[in-house]
């Protein structure tokens, strides 16, 4: 319905987040975008974190401060369904003064 939503953060960290009416497997194997074909559902994904681009086979090895190499972390999300003209979201998601 018009006007429902998710509010979706991360208390203290920041995060990426992508939403899609094509999922990951979808995306992956099709060949051409014309291929596509759109779900009814909306995919979300949350990524904590993501190492860089590079793997030192096409240009120079991938720094390590851009590396992602934790073996545990842990992270916690924060979700709620809101109404969007019920809510402001910096009040929601910053710490009360």
């Amino acid at each position: 319905f018009a006007g429902q939503g998710l509010l979706f953060w991360a208390p203290g960290q920041t995060f990426s987040i992508n939403a899609s009416h094509y999922s990951t497997a979808q995306l992956t194997h099709c060949m051409h975008a014309y291929d596509l074909v759109a779900a009814k559902e909306t995919y979300v994904n949350l990524d904590y974190r993501q190492s860089g681009i590079g793997s030192n086979s096409c240009g120079p090895r991938l720094d390590s401060c851009w590396q992602l190499n934790e073996k545990e972390f842990c992270c916690t999300f924060a979700l709620k369904p809101v109404f969007v003209n019920d809510i402001d979201p910096f009040r929601e998601i910053l710490p009360r003064a």
